[in-house]
């Protein structure tokens, strides 16, 4: 975040820096003893943050590499993480219903994945 703030045009470190803390929070969700938020939120938040780190990590590679910004890579990358943000919130009471949010947030979670491997490959 410190890179991004120095030099406010190197936006892929802001991204970079926006997925290590995204994804920091999840890992901190489960393997926290004492959350710091209220279990239902702290849960919430804490499998929210994955695809938020996910989308977050694509957007660098997209910016690091300079490629195309396509309307619909741009709505995925919107959309996933905004829809299951607030998917999680509605549901932050009914941990089975948590899941089940998470389970299809996966979706997601693995395309970026296959995508983040195809672009490590192809560049």
């Amino acid at each position: 975040m410190a890179l991004w703030i120095i030099k406010r045009k190197d936006t892929p470190n802001l991204w970079y820096a926006i997925s290590s803390w995204a994804i920091a929070v999840y890992f901190s969700e489960m393997g926290s003893a004492f959350p710091l938020l209220p279990y239902s939120l702290n849960r919430a938040l804490g499998k929210a943050c994955l695809t938020i780190s996910m989308a977050a990590l694509v957007w660098f590679l997209v910016d690091y590499f300079k490629l195309k910004r396509s309307k619909i890579l741009i709505a995925i990358l919107i959309g996933a993480p905004l829809a299951t943000t607030i998917a999680f919130f509605s549901v932050r009471n009914d941990n089975a219903a948590i899941m089940a949010v998470f389970n299809k947030g996966l979706l997601f979670v693995q395309g970026a994945i296959v995508f983040i491997i195809v672009v490590a490959y192809v560049r």
